[in-house]
Order: structure tokens, then sequence, then C-alpha cells
């Protein structure tokens, strides 16, 4: 039986586009921090969307009590350009993933794949549970990425990486 999912995105939308092909007939919750691209994909798809107001903790709070009341599961965070506070952790039920381009626990945070470019060592994708610690919590699926002489090629081989991963995952976890 597939469960709830929320997806929580911030930009351009590459990722939540490949798990909608791959999904076609699934309309998960899409939520993103601001007016972004990427939420066109889920209004063409009839996905439900909502552009979030994250400035304190109130909001977070609603937003957690939202979740619940949907009876989402789980929720994805793909591209999600933010921290997720403490009391949003324990408020929400459920369970949180984030999709992030490197192998953890190596190069966390921000431009992991440039700074694991620039040291030469392998670059890849993680799905992981969200803790309190930036890319800390436990590595659910890790997937290496081929590394090329160019930058901006071996970053395009990331990302193609992090879209292959997510659908797995969720294919794991009978979205």
């Amino acid at each position: 039986m597939s469960q709830k999912l929320a997806i929580f995105i911030s930009g351009y939308g590459s990722n939540l586009k490949s798990v909608l092909d791959h999904f076609p007939n699934r309309k998960p919750y899409i939520y993103a921090n601001k007016e972004c691209s990427g939420l066109s994909w889920a209004r063409r798809r009839g996905c439900f969307t909502q552009v979030l107001s994250l400035k304190n903790e109130q909001n977070w709070s609603d937003l957690a009590h939202e979740l619940n009341d949907l009876k989402i599961k789980r929720v994805l965070l793909l591209g999600f350009m933010k921290i997720i506070p403490a009391h949003f952790l324990s408020e929400f039920k459920g369970e949180i993933i984030n999709l992030h381009p490197s192998l953890l626990p190596s190069y966390p945070g921000l431009k992991s794949i440039e700074k694991a470019f620039n040291d030469g060592a392998d670059l890849g994708a993680s799905i992981h549970k969200v803790t309190e610690g930036v890319d800390e919590g436990p590595v659910l699926l890790q997937r290496k990425a081929s590394t090329e002489t160019d930058y901006k090629t071996s970053k395009q081989n990331v990302h193609f990486v992090e879209q292959r991963i997510v659908c797995k995952y969720l294919n794991l976890v009978s979205f």
C-alpha cells in the first residue's frame, strides 16, 4: 500500500520532475519555500502545491500540524535549501528524508559537489534521514556518480544519479 508523501523543493525541480515522470499516477503534496519553477511541474500534473512562508517557529508548527492532519507519512526534501528546525522534527510524526548530492558523511552542507570535485574525491548522491545536525542522519541509500575531467559534466552526472536514486528509494518504500 502506498503512503502519503509530501515533497519540499526550493528551485528548478529536476528531481521532482523525475519523480513525477517515474510515478505518473501518484500525486504527492508539493511545498516550496518560495515561488520556484519546480512548482509548475507539480501543477501541470494536478498535484496539490503550496508556497511556504517559514519565517518563524509558528509557521513551522502550523506546517507540522497540517502535515499530520493530512496524514502525511513521509516528507522528502529534494533540493530544499532550508535547515529543518528541531521542533518541526519532533512535532511532525512521520519521517523526513533528504536527498543530498554527495556520498555522506563526506561533504555535508552546501557546495558539496564542487568541494568533492576539487578534492578529487568520489562523487555521488545519498538519501538519509533528517536529524538536527545538517546531513548527519543515517544514510539509507547511496550511489556513486562517474567523475569526468570537467566540473560541469561531473555535476550533471551527480544530478542524474540523484534522479535515479530518489526513484529507487521511493520504490523501496512503496510510494
